[in-house]
């Protein structure tokens, strides 16, 4: 029987977890697990080791509780095992580091802070600023850890293109350069905080967060906090972000953005709609023209019923993108789908009932 006493093993326990952090590779392994799950292979060649030395990394990250697999097929995948706890316990070693190791304390100086003087903007403010549409999010993560979740509305660039795509930036807004969640960030790569270098070179106005949003002119760029305000879509409260919809075409030659919420959102069964989306129904979501605004190219119109209703497509790529009737002189119907983020919207009612095809069978929310 063992003599330790609870507190003993408690102690153990916690040992244990020390030495899951006890390697500068898992670390940066669970960084990027914060980010979203991902497989053995893209860890390894994230962190820039052999599959073998990766896979044993991870086992031991497993075993102390820090992270979880799961096997598909051949391949195994890895997400954190608690999420914020394990984020929190990742800030807490960075902020413990950054307060009593004079090497880390140096680093995070020159690198992360020295790069301008601003003065913080609460979450509050800078919410009200993309409602007012005096702001837009960029965020400068992989393709990939975007589509895992971020802010609604966000742009994403990745850092590699920013350079290139500069025009694509509005250049009467406030950017807000946003990208991970914070961590023990080692600043030894290209951190995303180049970003806002990159833009400074251009002359735009720059904001970011750290921990605290900050915004002025032009700021810094840190990994994040993730109790502030998340990257992640499912950890935002979708209500305190929705009152400006941006969306646009496939091909992104189109962009708009609407504001305020929708005067209603329905379903079409109509055949003409039909033909124009090659959808067996439609989703049309209702906004005052006063209240929407095309921010980049033109909506091209078609009157599919001359002198009754027009139609609007993306001429590039075709796109169905608006739907506009003379009865309705002051409204345009967005397809639902040309939003950023469509699942927001919930159809509440059906137009042309009578039409709907007899196979599609629909369950009302």
């Amino acid at each position: 029987m063992s003599s330790l006493g609870p507190k003993q093993h408690v102690f153990t326990s916690l040992a244990a977890i020390a030495q899951g952090l006890g390697h500068s590779h898992r670390i940066e392994m669970l960084e990027h697990l914060g980010q979203g799950e991902r497989s053995v292979e893209d860890l390894a060649a994230r962190v820039g080791i052999t599959l073998a030395n990766c896979s044993r990394h991870l086992q031991l990250l497993r075993r102390v509780g820090l992270a979880e697999g799961r096997r598909e097929g051949k391949r195994v995948f890895y997400r954190l095992a608690g999420d914020e706890a394990v984020i929190g316990l990742l800030a807490a070693l960075s902020r413990v580091g950054e307060r009593n190791s004079a090497e880390i304390a140096r680093v995070m100086a020159s690198y992360f802070r020295a790069r301008d003087e601003l003065e913080p903007v609460s979450r509050t403010e800078l919410l009200d600023r993309l409602r007012a549409g005096t702001a837009i999010v960029l965020d400068v993560r992989p393709e990939d850890e975007f589509r895992q979740g971020h802010l609604p509305g966000a742009l994403n660039i990745p850092l590699r293109q920013l350079e290139r795509r500069l025009a694509d930036l509005p250049p009467d807004r406030e950017i807000v350069a946003c990208c991970r969640r914070r961590g023990a960030s080692s600043p030894s790569r290209r951190s995303p905080c180049c970003a806002t270098e990159v833009i400074r070179c251009a002359g735009s106005k720059t904001a970011s967060r750290n921990g605290k949003w900050r915004g002025s002119r032009l700021v810094n760029h840190r990994n994040c906090d993730p109790g502030n305000l998340p990257t992640a879509t499912k950890d935002v409260a979708m209500s305190e972000s929705t009152d400006r919809f941006e969306g646009g075409c496939l091909c992104g030659a189109v962009r708009f953005v609407a504001t305020g919420q929708p005067k209603g959102v329905a379903w079409c069964h109509c055949e003409s709609c039909r033909k124009h989306s090659g959808a067996p129904v439609s989703v049309f979501v209702a906004y005052e023209r006063t209240a929407y605004t095309v921010t980049k190219g033109e909506i091209t119109k078609f009157e599919s019923t001359p002198g009754k209703t027009a139609r609007g497509f993306c001429a590039r790529c075709g796109s169905t993108l608006t739907c506009e009737t003379v009865g309705l002189p002051t409204l345009t119907d967005f397809h639902v789908g040309a939003f950023d983020h469509a699942e927001l919207f919930r159809p509440t009612r059906h137009i042309f009932p009578e039409e709907q095809l007899p196979w599609l069978h629909l369950v009302d929310a």
